[in-house]
C-alpha cells in the first residue's frame, strides 16, 4: 500500500488492486440511462486533465463511479454528487460527512479538497454500496463536480 495526502486526509491505497477490481466491471454507460447519469457518462470524456490524472493516480476510472447524482442545476451547469470506492484505508483527518445528534448526517463542503475549479473530493471512514467481490480494505471518496450540462434533455 501506498501513503499519501490529499487535502487534510492521509490514506493509504493499492493502485494496482483497484486497476484490476474495475477492469472487470461494467461502466455507467451500462447501468444507468437516467438523464443525469447519461450527462456524466458525456461529460466525464471532457473533465480537466488534471481530474483524469488524479483518478488515474489512485487507480479509480472515472466513467465507474459507484453512486453519482444530481443534485442541482444553475447556470447551464449541474452539481454532481456521488462516491467511488478504492481498495486503502482511512488513516487520518476530519471525516467529510458529520454525524447529527438525530441519527442523521451532513456534508461538510468546507473540507473538500479541490483538484482544480468545480472539482473536489473528500473522504468518510464509512462505506455504503460496496460490492460483496470489492477487495479489503475499501475506502470510500466522496466527490462534488460541477458539470456542464450537454445532453439536449432538459434537467
Amino acid at each position: 500500500m501506498e501513503q499519501i495526502c490529499i487535502g487534510q486526509w492521509e490514506i493509504e491505497f493499492d493502485r494496482n488492486k483497484t486497476i484490476e477490481y474495475y477492469k472487470d466491471i461494467d461502466t455507467l454507460e451500462f447501468g444507468c440511462t437516467c438523464r443525469t447519469c447519461v450527462n456524466y457518462c458525456i461529460a466525464v470524456k471532457d473533465f480537466p486533465n488534471e481530474v483524469t490524472r488524479f483518478f488515474d493516480s489512485l487507480g479509480l476510472d472515472l466513467i465507474k463511479p459507484t453512486e453519482v447524482y444530481g443534485c442541482m442545476y444553475e447556470n447551464g451547469k449541474v452539481e454532481y454528487g456521488g462516491f467511488y470506492h478504492l481498495v486503502g484505508s482511512y488513516i487520518s483527518g476530519e471525516d467529510i460527512w458529520q454525524g447529527l445528534s438525530n441519527g442523521g448526517s451532513t456534508f461538510k463542503f468546507e473540507l473538500l479538497a479541490k483538484i482544480v475549479e468545480d472539482y473536489g473530493i473528500g473522504f468518510t471512514k464509512e462505506t455504503v454500496m460496496v460490492p460483496n467481490n470489492f477487495p479489503m480494505p475499501v475506502l470510500q471518496m466522496e466527490i462534488i463536480f460541477m458539470i456542464p450540462w450537454l445532453i439536449d434533455e432538459p434537467y
